[in-house]
């Protein structure tokens, strides 16, 4: 590059790219076929010669994805290799006869082996959830690209986006296979780990003081319950799965308690105007998905509350399940 002796090549490499102002593709050109010893002529000399990805990286070196940014570089057509993809749905239909998956990272065993080795080096069950593996991510994120977070590989995700068909039928089939994969592994979850999820994908919800009233009860008596429960994409404030029992605690304004409020009375909810026949309606929905489950759904309202002892609380809960 600037004919300098140096002990670190590819920093050195990308360090003086920089100070040419060069754009951040040419930076990463010029560390691949630093890295590589390759030229542009020779990798387009030996990809129309037949050779592929499997090719590149054991005489290269280079991964798949700097192999396609350097076709892309000097505007090759990327092919594909038929038998590679019969050989690719022969290994499915292989694995869907024998485990009914079609990756072996989805089968029990594996899965077992794997937060047994993550267990054992980190001390968690996947090491996504290791600190020591999360800071060699970002480390390595911030020494390559200057970022603690890169959208792709080409930092172009939204040319990508646009350019792709939507209404393919292949972009439909991968769409729905994304989907299908995503369910089965949802469903595959314990019960704990479905709340976790949906706790650290939605948040957890406002707590009012009735609610953290009725919290306090509950762990005061030991009683076996989950606090702000997920159920269809929904928080429910208490639900005791042993009993199939979820308990709301409606405040009186929130929730239009309707002996306090004609169906007409209108309410500001998050900038919106609803009428109390509309939060009615809105609190029915809940309760029947709840109900389809197999759940029973019981409320205690502030009005009420407000004449209850905490006895009369524990009372009315125990005497429901």
């Amino acid at each position: 590059m600037c004919l300098k002796e140096f002990s670190l090549p590819l920093n050195h490499v990308k360090t003086c790219s920089l100070r040419k102002n060069e754009s951040d593709d040419d930076v990463k050109l010029n560390q691949i076929l630093f890295h590589s010893r390759l030229t542009l002529e020779k990798i387009r000399r030996e990809y129309m010669e037949g050779n592929g990805f499997f090719h590149f990286k054991s005489k290269y070196g280079i991964s798949s994805s700097e192999l396609y940014f350097l076709l892309d570089k000097i505007e090759m057509k990327r092919t594909h290799s038929e038998s590679c993809m019969i050989g690719a749905a022969k290994t499915r239909e292989t694995l869907r006869a024998a485990f009914g998956v079609e990756n072996v990272s989805q089968i029990e065993s594996i899965k077992e082996k794997k937060r047994e080795s993550a267990i054992k080096k980190y001390g968690v069950d996947n090491v996504r959830k290791s600190k020591e593996v999360k800071d060699k991510i970002l480390a390595s994120k911030l020494s390559i690209y200057g970022k603690r977070s890169v959208p792709n590989r080409f930092r172009k995700m939204n040319e990508y986006w646009e350019s792709i068909d939507r209404s393919s039928e292949q972009f439909l089939d991968r769409i729905k296979r994304q989907k299908e994969n995503y369910k089965v592994w949802f469903e595959n979850l314990s019960s704990e780990e479905k709340q976790e999820r949906h706790r650290k994908r939605c948040g957890n919800p406002f707590k009012s003081k009735l609610e953290k009233r009725v919290l306090e009860l509950l762990n005061e008596y030991d009683l076996s319950f989950s606090h702000q429960f997920w159920l269809k994409k929904r928080p429910y404030d208490f639900c005791f799965q042993l009993h199939n029992l979820i308990l709301e605690i409606n405040g009186d304004y929130w929730h239009a308690n309707p002996n306090l409020y004609e169906k007409n009375h209108e309410f500001t909810r998050n900038g919106e105007i609803l009428t109390a026949e509309a939060v009615w309606e809105r609190d029915r929905l809940k309760k029947s998905l709840a109900e389809a489950e197999g759940y029973r759904v019981i409320y205690l309202w502030e009005s009420e509350m407000e004449m209850m002892s905490d006895d009369d609380i524990l009372l009315f809960v125990l005497t429901n399940m």
